[in-house]
């Protein structure tokens, strides 16, 4: 609907540091950052290069989750190659290079095995569309191990102490996640975002602190032959996805 309402609209630097000096001073829990790089992620809005490497640059400062929305979100416009899009060119000269970074947790400006890996498995599946350099290391791997999940887990849980809660936070989060996972259906290119969502689903259902809806939903999404398996099978261009998906269903049958 933005997308619709702002047709004309040039992001530019300026409104992204705008944006950004909001989210720092009124409050890092509002998720300003989540809701504006989805909709850039979401639409063909023209955004200025300068703008696009200015929230590169926030990378470090942002919250996991809307650092995993600004990675998955920008993989996915570039990866769907609308010849609509007026930014495709601009996306593809800043983000891509970037990848590079973000995939290789020893050079990466955050630590999260989360974010790295879905950079990783972007900059692979662009070995195949644009050409670009192979990861030279391996995928960062994604365990479900209890220090591994924890780790993973306040990004779709509140923590009280070292305890995690389902609270509405909880809630709404991860709802948000697990739609777009199912929409992978409509939408197969959005594979690689949408099965770093799963993880972090998984992870809740785990330890037990996941809502309603991820206990019917995942039995479906995770159950062999099913739609979804399809989909990842499909997406040969990043085999590694196929391995992940696999471990979601490992950890799912030993829950």
């Amino acid at each position: 609907m933005a997308g619709e309402i702002l047709p004309h609209t040039i992001i530019d630097q300026t409104m992204i540091e705008h944006v950004l000096a909001t989210w720092s001073k009124e409050s890092q829990r509002s998720y300003l950052m989540s809701n504006v790089i989805g909709f850039l992620a979401w639409t063909r809005t023209p955004v200025e290069a300068q703008a696009i490497q200015r929230l590169l640059d926030a990378v470090p400062h942002l919250d996991a989750l809307s650092r995993i929305i600004l990675i998955g979100g920008l993989g996915y416009r570039i990866l769907l190659d609308d010849p609509r899009d007026p930014s495709l060119t601009d996306l593809r000269s800043v983000f891509i290079p970037t990848l590079r970074a973000f995939s290789d947790p020893a050079n990466a400006p955050f630590d999260d095995p989360v974010a790295s890996s879905l950079a990783w498995c972007y900059q692979k599946a662009f070995t195949h569309t644009s050409g670009i350099q192979a990861p030279t290391t391996p995928r960062p791997a994604l365990g479900f191990e209890d220090h591994d999940t924890l780790k993973a887990l306040p990004t779709i849980c509140t923590f009280r102490g070292e305890r995690p809660v389902l609270d509405e936070r909880s809630r709404s989060l991860q709802l948000a996640l697990l739609i777009p996972v199912l929409d992978t259906v409509n939408h197969p290119r959005f594979v690689i975002r949408a099965l770093h969502y799963l993880y972090y689903l998984a992870a809740a259902r785990r330890h037990a602190v996941h809502v309603f809806e991820v206990s019917q939903e995942l039995p479906r999404l995770l159950a062999h032959g099913s739609p979804f398996e399809s989909i990842v099978s499909a997406f040969d261009s990043v085999p590694e996805l196929l391995l992940l998906y696999k471990s979601c269903q490992d950890t799912y049958r030993l829950n």
